[in-house]
Formats: C-alpha cells, sequence, structure tokens
C-alpha cells in the first residue's frame, strides 16, 4: 500500500510538471472592432499649427467581406469599391462618395471636434471602410480634402486596427475656382474721344461758305 501511495504521488507530480512544462497555445479572440484618430495641423514657414475645435465627421461605407468592399446601408446603390485603389484613385473615390451623399441627403453617423493638440479620435468603430470629411464652416481657412481610411489598415503583412492618420490640409483661396476673364464689349470705346458729327457740321459749313465765295466772284 505504501508503495502503491508512492506511485500515485509520482504520478501527480509528473502530470503537475507536465501542465507546467508543455508549451500552451493562447487563443486570442479577434478584434472586432477599432478606432480613427487625425491629428489636424499646418506647416507654416516650418511652424506647426495645430488646428483647435476643427469639426471632423465620418461614416461607413462598406464592410470588408473575405478581403473585398461590401456597400452597406445608403451606399449599396453606389459603384463598387475596389480594394487595390492607388492615391490618387482613393482621392477620386472619396470625393464621389461626398457628391453621392449630398445628392442623396445622406448624413454623416458621427462628428466631433479636434482638442487642443489638433487631436481628434473616434472610438469602437466596426471594421469597415469610413469616408472622412472635415465639415465646412466659414471662419476656417484651411480645409481637409475627404479620405477614405479602412479598418483594420494593412501595413507590411499587418493589421492595424487603431489608425493614425495626418489630414492634408490647404488654404481655401488655393482651392478657389477663378471666375472667367470679363470680355471686352464690342462698343468700348478706343480711346478716340473726337466727336464725328461736329467735324461733319464743319465740313458741310465750309463746303456752303466755299460755294458761296465762288458764286459771288463769277458775278
Amino acid at each position: 500500500m505504501k508503495w502503491l501511495a508512492n506511485k500515485n504521488h509520482l504520478k501527480i507530480i509528473i502530470i503537475c510538471m507536465l501542465f507546467i512544462f508543455l508549451p500552451t497555445k493562447t487563443v486570442l479572440a479577434k478584434e472586432n472592432t477599432g478606432s480613427i484618430s487625425l491629428y489636424a495641423h499646418y506647416l507654416d514657414d516650418g511652424k506647426i499649427v495645430e488646428f483647435v475645435d476643427m469639426p471632423f465627421q465620418i461614416v461607413k461605407v462598406a464592410d470588408i467581406v473575405n478581403g473585398q468592399f461590401v456597400n452597406v446601408g445608403d451606399f449599396k446603390d453606389f459603384k463598387n469599391i475596389s480594394t487595390n485603389m492607388n492615391a490618387s484613385q482613393m482621392k477620386e473615390m472619396s470625393y464621389a462618395l461626398q457628391a453621392y451623399m449630398k445628392g442623396k441627403n445622406i448624413s454623416f453617423t458621427d462628428e466631433k471636434n479636434t482638442n487642443k493638440n489638433g487631436i481628434v479620435q473616434f472610438f469602437d468603430l466596426d471594421l469597415g471602410l469610413y469616408l472622412v470629411s472635415q465639415k465646412e464652416r466659414d471662419d476656417i481657412k484651411y480645409y481637409s480634402e475627404p479620405f477614405l481610411i479602412s479598418i483594420p489598415m494593412i501595413e507590411d503583412s499587418n493589421e492595424i486596427f487603431n489608425v493614425y492618420s495626418k489630414p492634408k490640409f490647404i488654404e481655401k483661396d488655393e482651392n478657389e475656382i477663378p471666375t472667367s476673364p470679363t470680355i471686352p464689349d464690342s462698343s468700348v470705346e478706343t480711346g478716340d474721344n473726337t466727336n464725328v458729327i461736329l467735324w461733319i457740321v464743319l465740313l458741310l459749313v465750309s463746303g456752303l461758305a466755299l460755294l458761296s465765295v465762288t458764286r459771288k466772284q463769277r458775278k
């Protein structure tokens, strides 16, 4: 019995050692939410100007299904959005989405203002493709073009769920469409202010006077 008890103790020790030394596989739940952080600033002659209380808006336009964007909600009738767009195509797509929203009276789903450091953050966002746009305001001199952000974002084969972005800003005056030049009117004076009628009258008077003198000489 004593031998059996020692044997059982040895078995318990071996099992404990197996639990300690055997490699364990940690199972991590895949993230299903993310965030977008924006740093709104502008370089003015090398000096960083951070935009305070600047409003930004976001709206989800597509889910990510099997590596492809699938339009959702109010954007289901919008054209398919490719996952292989370059920077120029993404810019064009951003403007197209914004124009589509205006045409369909679609509202952004969330809006926040930048803090004293020029930072604004949107948390607990579902995975998918988002359109980010600065809200227009008359007192804002600089503005950011609309842009797209995907959650997660793929960088060096890694999935980034908390995306950080620095929007590009331009001055409003630089983006204004120049007005058409004024076309000169055909009746505009050329600078010669001579009264033509006066000259005609003088010529007639001179002619009549000359004719009168000639007749008197013949008589």
